[in-house]
C-alpha cells in the first residue's frame, strides 16, 4: 500500500477491514494537512506536577505486543511498529486500563514530518481511548518519554498536532511543548512531500499566551 510498509496491508485489514483499507488509502491519493510543530527545549524543561497514583506508564515492544495480545480493536496507533517501523511505544494506564499511546522517534527513526538532528527527538503517534480522554493521560505520558530522552542526552524534543486538534494541542502545552511553525503534508499519487515556515500561527501564539 502507498506510503506504508510491506506489511501494513495485513496491519489495516486487520484492524479495520476492507473499509479501513479504504480509509488509509484514500488521503494518500490527494490531500493536504496542516500540523502545528511545537518544541522543547529538554535541557532547561522543568516537568509539570506528578500523575495522578491511578496512573501507570509502561513502555517497549514486549509490553505493546502483551497489549495487543489480549486487546481487541485498538486502533492504528497501537501497530505503528508495523505501519512504520516505529520501535519505541510508551502506554498510559489508569486503574489497570490501558488508556494512551505515543511513540518516541530518534534520528534512527522514520518520523512524518521533520529530519531529526543527532541530539533530537520526536513524539507522534499519539492517541487517547475515547474512555480516558480528560485524566491527563497524554501529559503524563508524553513527561515519562521526555524524561527518559533527556537521561539519554537529547536536548530538544519535537511533537506536530493537527491545526484542528484543540484537546491535543492543550495536552502537549501541559507538558511543556511551545508552538514554533507550520508543517503541511501534502499526498499526491501516493508521494508525500512536506514544506515548513518557521512561524506559527498567530491565534495559536495567542491561545498559548492566555
Amino acid at each position: 500500500m502507498m506510503g506504508v510498509m510491506p506489511d501494513g496491508l495485513r496491519t489495516v485489514w486487520s484492524i479495520g477491514g476492507p473499509r479501513g483499507v479504504i480509509d488509509a488509502i484514500r488521503p494518500r491519493l490527494l490531500s493536504r494537512t496542516q500540523f502545528v510543530r511545537f518544541a522543547i527545549d529538554l535541557e532547561a524543561w522543568n516537568p509539570p506536577r506528578a500523575a495522578e497514583p491511578s496512573v501507570e506508564i509502561r513502555h517497549g515492544l514486549d509490553e505493546l505486543e502483551r497489549l495487543r495480545r489480549r486487546s481487541g480493536g485498538l486502533p492504528s496507533e497501537f501497530h505503528l511498529d508495523r505501519l512504520r517501523g516505529a520501535r519505541r511505544p510508551y502506554l498510559g494506564f489508569y486503574d489497570g486500563q490501558i488508556g494512551h499511546i505515543s511513540w518516541l522517534f530518534t534520528p534512527g527513526d522514520r518520523p512524518r514530518l521533520i529530519t531529526l538532528g543527532p541530539d533530537e527527538v520526536e513524539l507522534d503517534g499519539a492517541f487517547t481511548l475515547p474512555a480516558a480522554r480528560g485524566r491527563g493521560l497524554l501529559t503524563a505520558v508524553e513527561c515519562a518519554i521526555l524524561l527518559d530522552a533527556r537521561r539519554q542526552g537529547y536536548t530538544r524534543a519535537y511533537t506536530h498536532v493537527a491545526v484542528d486538534n484543540v484537546a491535543s494541542r492543550r495536552g502537549v502545552a501541559k507538558t511543556g511543548f511551545s508552538p514554533v511553525g507550520l508543517v503541511t503534508l501534502r499526498w499526491t499519487l501516493g508521494v508525500p512531500s512536506t514544506s515548513y515556515v518557521a512561524e506559527p500561527p498567530p491565534s495559536l501564539v495567542v491561545e498559548q499566551r492566555s
